[in-house]
This record gives C-alpha cells, structure tokens and sequence, in this order.
C-alpha cells in the first residue's frame, strides 16, 4: 500500500511460478503490460536480472518482495540518504516484523567469520528510535534495498550462484570491495514477513533445500576472500562444519547435521566454481580486506553468541523444569486472595524449597572447590599432578602439535600415535588459544558440579521423583570427590566420571528407542569417556553385548556404535589393545 505512489510507469513485477493469487493481484495492482513472467526454481538474483531489463533507464533500483509492506515516505528517505554523497550506491530502510509492526528485524547487516548473518539486534528488540541515524553498513536487506543502477550493471547484479539465501549480504560485500557505500536510512520503514527463511510460503517444485542457506553462508565467505586468508577460511570453515555436524549428532538433530554436510559437500566438492567466482569478484575489487574489515562483524561474535548458547544449556539443566514446559512461563502468581498491587505481600518459600535443584548445584560448586583447593595455585594449568597430562602448553597448538608428533611427553611417555583427549582438549581450548591452562582448571575446579548435572540428567530417566533424582545426583558428584581424583588432578577419569552418566543416558535411550542416530550419539559419547579413561572401552562393550544378547538392542545399533567409536578413537586404540594391561592406565 505505500508502494503506489512511487513505482509511477517505471515499475514492473516479477511473477515467479506462483501456485497462489498472487499473480492476480500484481496484475490488478501494475497491469498486464507491466508483469513478467518466470518459470518456478528462478533464483531471485535472476528474477530480478529479468526485471531490470525490462525497465526504462533509471538512475535508481528499488526492490521490493512480496512479503513485505512499505510505509508511506520510505522511497523519499531512502533518496534523500542516496543523494548525500555520490559514493553511496546503496541504501536500505529500518526493517520491522510483520505483523507486529514494531520489533526490529534489521538496520544493516554484517556477517561474521563463521557465516552467521548478524544484525547487531537483540531479539524481539522493539523500535525506540535507538537506531534512528544513517550509518555505513556492509549489507543491507533485499527487501526495500535502494540500488545505484550503474552501479548494479557494473558488478554484474545478485551472484547467481546465491538463488536465495545471502544474496544481500555478497552483493553489499562486493560493493564496498569495488569502493562505494551502503547506508542504512531509517526515515524509511519496511515491514517484513520473512516467508523464505521462515518457511511459511506453500512448496513448489524448484524450491530451496533447507541446507542451501547454509551453502550461501559458506559460497558468500570464500568467494569473497582472497589471499592467503581464502586458505585459512578454508579450513577454519570446514573444520567449524565438522564441529557443528558433531554438535547437532549430539543434541539429538540428525537433519541439521544431514544439511550441514550437504552445504559443505555443496561447496568444497565445487573448487573450481568457488574459485571462478572468488576471481570474479576480485577482478571488480579496488579495495583490499583492511579498508572494509571494519563492516565485517568483530572475530570474538560468533564465539560469544555459542558462549550465550552454552548459558541457556546450563540454566536449562540448572533449571531443569523450564525446559519441560510449552510456550511463555508467567511470573511467580498472587498467593491466596491477596491484592497483587499491595506493599505488604508475604514472603515466599525459601529458595532450597523453590529451587532445591539450584541450591544443590551451588552447594557442590563449594564443594569442587574445597577438594581442588590445592590447584588455586596454578590456574594455568601447570599444577595438576598425576601421570595422566603434564603442565599444559603455552597455547593450544602445543596440543595440536601432539597430534602429528609421534614421540611424545604424556604421562610416562611414549612414542608412537598421540592419546585422542590431545585432540580434544585442543579443539576446546583453540577459542582461548593463548590460555590452554584454562580450559583444564575449569575442568578440575568445577568437575563435581558439572558431574552432579551429567548425573541428574541420567537421574530423569530413571526415576521421575524429584527428591530421589536429586539425592543421587548429589551422591554421585560427592562421588568424585571420594575418589581423590580431583585432588590429584587426574583428569581423566574426572572427565571420565563426568561423561559416563551421559553415556550410560544414550544406552538406556537406545534400548529404550532403537534408532541409528542414537547408536550414533552412543559412540560418540563412549569415544569421549575412552579417550581420558581407556578401561571405559571394554567395560562398555560388556555392557553393549549383555543388552544384544538380551535383545534390547539391535547387533545393527551396536555395529554402528562400535564403529563409530573406534574410528574417533583412532590408531591409538590398537596401540592399548597391543599391551592388555595397560587399559586399566590414564589416557
């Protein structure tokens, strides 16, 4: 509705294989002469290549989606930022939700190392006018985008190698690559619905696959890297895919991990498309990285988003009732018949009664603390005693380094195939790389709660009495501390004790729900608790073989768990299984 009166004769709309009215309102609202016609699957990068060819010259590209509403004066706005300076080649309008009409989508955007677009907003941030001022900005949304058209002509447009997902963010990339501007004009306002990424429009043959975002992620970074960092993403990218396959495997998602393969195979199976078009762009470039790495987002972003992720992990498991109920949780209700408006409103229960749970986890905190008081002196890392893992390295790559020396210092010391806790605790200690030693104190100071959360988990499935399930998550983390191995600074098995609830968990949800995909989650897990505590290995396949033969699992499930464990494990397992005894050693 506030489109009307701007397009005049010099607008088209472009119909993409519709199965709705949607052609038939464009038509009563532009006319016949005015419509153009594409067949289903046409990206949208080409839909609009065939629309601006249809145009008249113009100076200036609108573009508009048919999810998206345009409050009146936003055309004005947009030029009147456009015409500032003769640099600015696009401009973009605030974008708020539809239908709420006053949360905030986006005021530019950016996207991290990672591939995560980044708005900079909070979620459900309403519109205060806190973002009311133009500002220079990497991207800006498609929708209500505001393009100079030689400018469009001369980069060649929307890549087509992005029919969807991202095609905003590459292009804005591109343009600040070869010079010019993107603002952001917050006079204009669009209303958004985001039927693509929401998945709300009706499927149609030619639609995209739920991994083709995540490919455009993928496509967008390493098209538009150059040099000696294109090698570097390359491989810092491939490896986050591998992690992030690991993580949706474990949380219980195996499509995700399915989608996340597919991109990657999408992308890296293709070297030469992505270096076709990584010479493409570059040959429109008259900037180098240093000149527009202030509109990329920060390189700590992605890792303090998983750091809030990993919050909402733990108050889910701190709080583990919040995370069994649907929809919003109200506030603590009025007792009795009092007025909820009076001063003078009674005291509550206690805390222990409200969160018995939460009191617990405190309590073992204290209790962490008191056993590995004798640590406080080095949190480096390079007090922990024992056979198990020496003073840690100056920065992750020392344990990276360990994976491809075949002499090393662990323990007594060996030659031969690297131990694979190495392994992990490198890939968890890379965020903090110039402080390893954090990463095995965290581990050793707050071992028994984190035990206690691990056991609690296991604890609902086994009884659904709350009292119960606290006692013996409690007991287990005291556990810990009996065995003096948080004293002496074994860490393995005190991350063997940690993650053995968590597979004695998958076991029982394998016998429970026989699937592959938990198989498969079971052997991760077991190749976790191996990897610090190697007699978890054959404990374990004692267990596996007393649930087949009594035909709560399939030989199938136990083929697969067992596989898969001991191909994470790798060689060094044959390097145990050659010396029986020492599966009853540390890693």
């Amino acid at each position: 509705p506030g489109v009307d009166h701007a397009v005049g004769s010099e607008g088209v709309a472009q119909q993409v294989g519709s199965t709705d009215r949607g052609a038939d309102l464009l038509r009563d609202s532009f006319g016949a002469d005015r419509m153009i016609y594409a067949g289903s699957g046409t990206g949208f990068g080409e839909a609009v290549r065939l629309g601006v060819e249809a145009l008249p010259p113009t100076d200036w590209i609108w573009l508009l989606h048919d999810d998206a509403a345009v409050q009146s004066g936003t055309l004005a706005g947009l030029l009147d930022e456009a015409t500032t300076a003769d640099d600015i080649a696009v401009v973009g309008p605030k974008v708020r939700e539809w239908p709420s009409l006053k949360r905030l989508l986006e005021v530019g955007l950016t996207i991290t190392s990672t591939g995560a677009r980044e708005t900079g907003l909070e979620t459900g941030e309403p519109d205060a006018g806190q973002h009311d001022w133009a500002r220079d900005v990497l991207a800006v949304n498609s929708a209500g985008m505001l393009v100079r058209r030689k400018v469009w002509e001369e980069l060649g447009g929307f890549d087509p190698e992005l029919p969807l997902f991202f095609d905003d963010i590459d292009f804005g990339w591109r343009v600040a690559r070869a010079g010019y501007r993107t603002r952001t004009a917050p006079r204009g306002i669009i209303f958004h619905a985001e039927a693509s990424r929401r998945r709300v429009r009706p499927h149609a043959v030619g639609d995209p696959k739920p991994w083709e975002a995540r490919h455009a992620a993928l496509h967008t970074i390493l098209t538009n890297t150059t040099g000696a960092r294109a090698g570097w993403q390359s491989v810092r990218l491939f490896l986050g895919a591998m992690l992030r396959v690991l993580g949706f495997l474990v949380a219980k998602d195996p499509e995700s991990a399915g989608d996340e393969l597919q991109a990657v195979r999408a992308v890296y199976g293709h070297p030469r498309r992505i270096r076709a078009a990584r010479r493409r762009k570059a040959e429109q470039a008259r900037r180098g990285h240093r000149e527009v790495r202030h509109l990329l987002a920060p390189f700590w972003l992605p890792y303090r988003h998983a750091l809030d992720a990993v919050l909402d992990v733990g108050v889910a498991l701190v709080r583990p009732e919040t995370s069994e109920t649907v929809g919003r949780r109200s506030t603590a209700p009025v007792l009795g018949n009092q007025d909820p408006d009076d001063d003078d409103l009674e005291d509550g229960p206690s805390l222990l009664r409200r969160r018995p749970w939460l009191v617990t986890v405190l309590l073992l905190v204290v209790a962490s603390f008191v056993a590995g008081r004798g640590l406080f002196g080095g949190l480096d890392g390079a007090s922990l005693l024992g056979g198990a893992l020496p003073a840690s390295p100056d920065t992750a790559g020392g344990w990276w380094q360990l994976m491809v020396e075949r002499s090393h210092d662990v323990g007594l010391g060996a030659s031969g195939f690297a131990p694979t806790f190495a392994g992990l605790l490198a890939v968890v200690a890379t965020p903090v790389w110039f402080g390893p030693g954090l990463v095995v104190s965290a581990l050793m100071l707050f071992s028994v709660p984190l035990a206690g959360l691990t056991a609690h988990r296991l604890g609902r499935i086994l009884t659904p009495h709350r009292p119960t399930r606290i006692v013996w998550a409690a007991g287990y983390a005291l556990a810990v501390v009996a065995t003096g191995a948080v004293a002496q600074g074994r860490i393995g098995t005190v991350v063997a004790l940690i993650v053995l609830p968590v597979v004695v968990n998958t076991a029982l949800q394998l016998a429970e729900r026989p699937r592959w995909q938990v198989a498969l989650r079971l052997g991760i897990w077991w190749a976790v608790a191996t990897a610090f505590a190697p007699v978890v290995l054959p404990i374990g396949l004692v267990g596996l073989l007393v649930l087949a033969v009594a035909r709560r699992v399939s030989w199938r499930d136990v083929g697969i768990t067992l596989v898969v464990t001991l191909l994470l494990l790798g060689p060094w397992t044959w390097q145990r299984a050659a010396v029986p005894w020492r599966w009853w050693w540390e890693a």
